[in-house]
């Protein structure tokens, strides 16, 4: 790699020195006034800001292309250009295409593709706004800005424009990353940059409600917020899930059978299944479904800020928000849900497919209280019965 150098006209009004039998002139370049040396020609020599490199194409010809102004960088950047016209001419990927769309038409096209893919609502409301406004500050107007983007301006723009808590920072930042990501698959930049690695870790973890708090929480909140509850605890199922319900998702018709219908595109796992409705919340149910009048059968709630509102109504049932144990929010209502049926005795894996669970492990990270602790006087109890008859216990030897 190198910084290739190119002339300019000096200015007649400019002042020179002399340096070891060496010309020099001051100009005015790159932001600021600068000493450079004085060609042959009597013009000002200077270097070029940006590192060029060589590339190999996939036909054969050699080019000489820009690169970024940091080295390590430009490194990173021409060595996944050549690998890209490497898999070209052995046949493993296609020639990268050569986009007119600007970044805004772009932004345009992957939305619409994640909404093919179906991603909530919510998810998109909150989501393509903030990517917006990120390109905006990164001042991606063009697939060469994007392409030119270094990690010095990705770390600037996280630490000085994006507002808000840690958390939203860290959220902004991952949208802009998944954003490069699919211009990279879609073969329209060569290179994703590095990315700075920020951790938010959270302090207080959520805790379990017991069903008897589920209860009380239920009866000290008003109607539909009290069914609301009941529904998020038996069902499992997210807030956003609940919020976007409508009529046709409920099967109300065999109140010894009905089920609700989480449809993909209402799933943060993009995930559908039918989960069971308790029987004994059908009559409530059936009288929410009245109301609807071909609106969400929650859009009363659906305009509330729930976290406050969640808090207020703790309150009333004289719950505590925040224990040792953790906080009570409005996702402990699927928290205890899953953690009521495990120790009921119900299957993980069926707790993992009506949750809509990816696999075992996700349930494990999140609910880490189903552990061997965490009922350790019933595990007591089984292990330290002594067992009918201990001659026919056959001994395993490890292998």
């Amino acid at each position: 790699m190198h910084k290739p150098k190119y002339t300019r006209r000096i200015p007649s009004d400019a002042e020179y020195k002399t340096v070891k039998g060496k010309r020099f002139v001051r100009i005015f370049t790159g932001g600021k006034w600068q000493w450079v040396p004085v060609s042959k020609g009597g013009l000002a020599l200077l270097q070029h800001r940006l590192w060029h490199g060589r590339l190999r194409l996939a036909t054969g010809r050699v080019i000489s292309i820009k690169l970024l102004r940091d080295r390590e960088s430009s490194e990173s950047m021409l060595r996944a250009r050549q690998a890209h016209e490497d898999a070209v001419r052995t046949g493993r990927a296609l020639a990268a295409s050569k986009s007119e769309e600007t970044v805004a038409e772009l932004i345009d096209r992957y939305e619409a593709e994640k909404r093919l893919e179906g991603l909530t609502e919510a998810y998109i409301a909150t989501t393509w706004p903030r990517l917006r406004e990120a390109a905006a500050k990164l001042k991606w107007e063009t697939i060469e800005d994007v392409r030119q983007t270094e990690p010095q301006q990705i770390s600037k723009w996280f630490t000085m424009n994006a507002r808000g808590a840690l958390g939203t920072k860290i959220k902004r930042l991952v949208i802009v990353k998944q954003f490069m990501k699919w211009l990279m698959d879609q073969e329209i930049i060569f290179r994703v940059p590095r990315f700075p690695k920020v951790s938010d870790k959270v302090t207080n973890q959520r805790r379990a409600l017991s069903p008897d708090q589920i209860e009380e929480l239920a009866n000290a909140s008003p109607w539909p917020r009290s069914l609301l509850y009941r529904l998020a605890f038996a069902t499992l199922a997210r807030r956003g899930a609940l919020l976007a319900l409508r009529v046709e998702d409920l099967d109300l018709s065999d109140p010894a059978k009905a089920t609700v219908v989480l449809i993909p595109r209402k799933s943060k796992t993009k995930r559908g299944q039918r989960v069971p409705i308790p029987a004994k919340l059908v009559p409530d149910l059936k009288r929410l479904v009245q109301q609807a009048k071909g609106r969400p059968i929650f859009w009363k709630v659906a305009t509330l800020n729930m976290s406050n509102t969640f808090k207020a109504d703790l309150k009333r049932a004289k719950i505590e928000h925040q224990t040792e144990d953790g906080a009570a929010v409005f996702h402990s209502l699927r928290h205890s849900g899953a953690t009521h049926l495990a120790k009921s005795g119900v299957s993980l894996m069926l707790i993992k497919e009506m949750g809509g669970w990816g696999s075992l492990k996700m349930l494990f990270k999140h609910y880490a209280h189903l552990s061997p602790m965490s009922d350790r006087a019933a595990i007591d109890a089984v292990m330290n019965a002594e067992p009918a008859s201990p001659e026919k216990l056959k001994i395993f030897k490890q292998t």
